[in-house]
């Protein structure tokens, strides 16, 4: 399962313009989202996270979806981006004996906080939200 961050759709003009997303696994996105502060059990609203049983999906996995206004998002990145020290990665590890966490490469936070935040510039100057599903 992935996460897709993106520019909430503009309902009026739609298709057209290839607009910035940033996809990454679930487990990267809850990374992302702890550090923006953005998960529930820091209290959060702004996303929603259950289990895929709650949607009527057997697989059991957690989803996460959410949506921000851009100026807050840019304000969470900013912030993000100058409090937290450099991401040292995580090797992969076996969860159990069919799951493998392929892990993430030294910097990854900053550089998909980096994306992000151009997300969010992007939606700023359209006026627009960015949402996470």
């Amino acid at each position: 399962m992935s996460v897709t961050f993106r520019v909430r759709p503009d309902r009026i003009r739609l298709g057209g313009v290839d607009e910035p997303t940033l996809n990454v696994s679930n487990a990267n996105a809850r990374t992302l989202l702890r550090a923006l502060g953005l998960v529930p059990e820091l209290g959060a609203a702004a996303v929603a996270t259950a289990t895929h049983d709650q949607k009527h999906d057997p697989s059991n996995v957690d989803y996460l979806d959410g949506e921000c206004d851009s100026s807050d998002l840019l304000g969470r990145v900013d912030l993000a981006l100058a409090l937290a020290p450099a991401d040292a990665g995580l090797p992969w590890h076996a969860l159990d004996t069919r799951t493998t966490e392929c892990g993430r490469r030294p910097g990854w936070l900053q550089d998909r906080l980096g994306e992000l935040r151009g997300i969010a510039v992007y939606a700023h100057t359209r006026r627009r939200r960015v949402d996470w599903y």
